[in-house]
């Protein structure tokens, strides 16, 4: 019997081959570890348990960091869950690699407008839409977004249109109906919303949180514009209704408090304007109207408020007028006058 000896270099390429097989085997692992944590991922997201997925894409990303599907879902969920700083940072590590994903940079959108960036929220917005022009939540998205930043003109030509488009739709008739109000239409808004009225501001939504939401903003939105056409009568009520579930609700705050000013209810009027600003110390018009409530009583107080609403309202094209008699009044005030 003859044994043959292997050589050293027979024997380095069997532990090479060997060691590559292990790699092999090793890689292939961890791809069936991360897909699993990701697939789990996925039908949390499909049960709305965007924590729970949040969980899975995490371990996904803690198996495989530089996995992208990952990051992506990962992003989307932390939006869903009110992590707005974190979805933004995670999403834009892989926005070049889903250069065509609208959900990306809707999402991203998304986050940025969560974080109060409304510019940058623009920016993501209008890319979703060269990606995907026809997608209603984009669209949507860009017309509120354009109303919030003040350019109520472009706002009003993406709502009117999608309007038209989408009879139906209590989202579009909201931020439809919002724009008209700031535009002074008071009566389109009330024709606007007057199906949503005789329902008795029925509303169906994927969920009984969002479905509450959007009948208060719908509530405030024609309470505001029975405001605007000086009919308390028909305000008080909606916002008494308003106020029995979101009793700090910034806007129903301050439409109740014009109403009180009307009837004369100066202190009540004080009281729910000082509560909105509590509630929402960035909400502009609620200083304004106290600086204006303050003037008789305390110059030092007006003078206080009326500076704070110049600050927030700064190049706002929405409080171009009030920006105006605020500057007067300001005069007046350093003047030892009053209106």
């Amino acid at each position: 019997m003859t044994i043959v000896r292997r050589s050293g270099r027979f024997r380095f390429a069997v532990l090479a081959a060997f060691a590559g097989l292990l790699v092999s085997c090793a890689t292939t692992n961890l791809a069936q570890v991360t897909t699993r944590y990701i697939i789990e991922g996925n039908a949390a997201a499909l049960r709305a348990d965007y924590s729970g997925a949040a969980t899975q894409y995490e371990a996904a990303l803690k198996a495989d960091p530089e996995n992208s599907t990952a990051k992506r879902n990962l992003g989307i969920v932390l939006v869903k869950v009110g992590d707005y700083k974190r979805a933004h940072k995670t999403l834009a590590t892989v926005q070049e690699d889903y250069k065509t994903d609208v959900e990306v940079f809707y999402f991203l959108g998304e986050a940025s407008r969560g974080s109060g960036d409304f510019r940058s929220a623009l920016a993501e917005y209008a890319k979703a839409a060269k990606i995907s022009p026809k997608d209603l939540r984009v669209q949507k998205a860009l017309a509120w977004t354009h109303f919030r930043l003040g350019q109520l003109e472009r706002s009003f030509a993406i709502s009117q249109r999608l309007h038209r488009a989408n009879p139906d739709d209590l989202q579009i008739k909201l931020i439809f109906a919002s724009v008209l109000n700031k535009q002074r239409k008071f009566e389109e808004v009330q024709v606007l919303l007057s199906s949503v009225e005789k329902s008795k501001f029925s509303v169906q939504s994927k969920d009984k949180i969002s479905a509450e939401t959007e009948r208060t903003l719908l509530m405030s939105a024609l309470a505001e514009a029975y405001v605007g056409s000086d009919n308390c009568p028909k305000a008080e009520p909606l916002y008494v209704e308003i106020l029995k579930s979101r009793p700090f609700l910034a806007p129903a705050l301050i439409g109740a408090a014009k109403c009180d000013v009307k009837g004369k209810q100066r202190a009540r009027a004080t009281s729910r304007l000082e509560r909105a600003i509590k509630a929402d110390p960035a909400v502009e018009e609620a200083y304004f109207l106290l600086g204006q409530l303050y003037e008789p009583l305390d110059k030092s107080k007006a003078t206080y408020f009326y500076k704070r609403f110049l600050l927030l309202a700064k190049d706002n094209p929405r409080f171009v007028s009030e920006a105006r008699i605020t500057r007067s009044n300001l005069v007046n005030l350093e003047k030892g006058g009053t209106r």
